[in-house]
C-alpha cells in the first residue's frame, strides 16, 4: 500500500501532529506499506527530522500566518485551495492508497480537492469543529465516551475510530510499561515537558517552582523539544539547581515516564503517553483545542488539571505539588486507575482498521 501523510510542524503548530503522524508511519513501514510526508516550509517546521526518520517528503512553499493572535484555522499560511493546488502540483499525478490529513487548518474543502488522488481519505482530528469529507476520522480522545459530536459532521459511511483505545504511542511505551515498578505513590522524582515548543514557555515557570526550597529534595527531569525558543534563559536556572537534569528532542518520553513519580506538563498527546505509564500528572492546558480533553479528565480525577497557562501563577502551581507530594496514597490510587486506560496498540489498532 501506498500511505501519504499530510502534517505541519511550527512554532505555533507545535511539534505533536507532526510526531504522532510518524507514530503511525513507522506502524505502516512495519506492515510492508510505501509511506511519504506531505509538510509546509512554517517556521520551526520539523521536515529535515521526517527525512531523518528514513521518510520521503514533499516539500510545500512557505506559508505565513496572519499574526501571533489568529486561530488555528489560518496556521496554514496559504489558503485551503492554494494548498491543494500545490499539493496535487507536486504529487505529479500520483494516486495513494490512504492519504491521511492532520491539520486544524484542513476540512472538507480541502479534503475534497484532494480526494481523485487517494483510494480512501483519513482524518485525525480532536476539535470536531469541522465538516470532514473522509473515510475514516481518528479522535484519540478522552470525552466520556460521548463522540456524537461527529454524527453531522463526517459522511455517513465514514468509519469512526474513536477513544482511548486509538490513542497514538510508540510502541516502546507499551514495552516499558511491561518493564516498570508498581509505583509507591510516594514522589521523589518530577518530570517536567511541556511538548516540543511551549512558547509560553511554562516549563520555566515549573523549574522555578522547583527550585524553591521546599523542593529541594526532589529529582527532576527537564525535556524540552528541537523548537523551544527560551534554551538560554531556561539553562541558566537549571544551572542553579541541584538534581535538575536537562534533554532536548529525545526520540521517546517512555524510560523517563517510567522513573518519574509525578508529571508537570501539558494536555495533547503526552497525555495518553503518562497515562499508558500509570504516571500521576499536574496539567497545564497551552492551547485551546487541548481544554476539553483536560476538563474532561478532570471531571473523572483522572489529571491534575490547573486550567490554562495564562490563568497560572507560580503560587498554584506551588500549591498543588505540595498538595500531591502529602498524598502518596491517592497518587498510587491514580497511577492503577490510569494505567487501565492506554494500553499502547493504538496505532497498531488504526493501521489494522484501515487495511480491512
Amino acid at each position: 500500500m501506498n500511505i501519504a501523510f499530510r502534517a505541519d510542524a511550527s512554532y505555533k503548530i507545535g511539534s505533536g501532529h507532526v510526531f504522532r503522524c510518524l507514530v503511525l508511519a513507522d506502524t505502516f513501514k512495519a506492515q510492508d506499506c510505501n509511506v511519504i510526508f506531505i509538510s509546509r516550509l512554517l517556521d520551526g517546521h520539523l521536515i529535515d527530522l521526517i527525512r531523518a526518520r528514513g521518510f520521503e517528503v514533499i516539500t510545500l512553499g512557505d506559508g505565513v500566518a496572519k499574526n501571533d493572535n489568529t486561530s488555528s484555522i489560518d496556521w496554514l499560511g496559504v489558503s485551503q485551495e492554494g494548498d491543494a493546488n500545490e499539493t496535487i502540483e507536486n504529487l505529479e499525478g500520483r494516486v495513494f492508497d490512504i492519504l491521511l490529513v492532520d491539520h486544524y487548518s484542513l476540512d472538507i474543502e480541502w479534503e475534497t480537492y484532494i480526494k481523485p488522488y487517494t483510494d480512501s481519505m483519513a482524518v485525525i482530528d480532536d476539535l470536531a469543529n469541522r465538516n470532514h469529507n473522509c473515510d475514516f476520522l481518528i479522535d484519540q480522545n478522552f470525552r466520556n465516551e460521548n463522540f456524537d459530536c461527529y454524527d453531522s459532521l463526517v459522511p455517513a459511511v465514514c468509519k469512526k475510530l474513536l477513544g482511548l483505545q486509538y490513542a497514538i504511542l510508540s510502541p516502546e511505551y507499551e514495552e516499558v510499561r511491561k518493564n516498570s515498578k508498581v509505583r509507591t505513590g510516594i514522589i521523589n522524582r518530577v518530570l517536567v515537558y511541556f511538548g516540543g515548543t511551549d512558547w509560553q514557555n511554562m516549563t520555566s515557570l515549573a523549574v522555578k517552582v522547583l527550585s524553591q526550597d521546599e523542593f529541594s529534595f526532589l529529582e527532576v527531569d527537564v525535556v524540552v523539544g528541537s523548537n523551544y525558543p527560551f534554551l538560554l534563559d531556561l539553562e541558566k536556572l537549571i544551572s542553579k539547581r541541584p538534581k535538575t537534569n536537562f534533554y532536548q528532542s529525545l526520540p521517546s518520553l517512555a524510560r523517563l515516564m517510567s522513573v518519574a513519580d509525578i508529571a508537570i506538563g501539558a494536555g495533547g498527546t503526552t497525555l495518553w503517553e503518562r497515562m499508558s505509564m500509570g504516571l500521576p500528572a499536574i496539567v497545564i492546558s497551552l492551547a485551546d483545542n487541548q481544554v476539553r480533553s483536560c476538563e474532561s479528565l478532570q471531571k473523572e480525577d483522572l489529571i491534575h488539571y490547573l486550567g490554562n497557562y495564562n490563568d497560572i501563577s507560580d503560587s498554584l502551581l506551588t500549591k498543588y505539588l505540595r498538595e500531591r507530594i502529602c498524598s502518596p496514597e491517592d497518587n498510587y490510587n491514580l497511577s492503577m486507575r490510569i494505567s487501565e486506560y492506554v494500553d499502547g496498540f493504538g496505532a497498531l489498532r488504526i493501521v489494522q482498521a484501515m487495511k480491512l
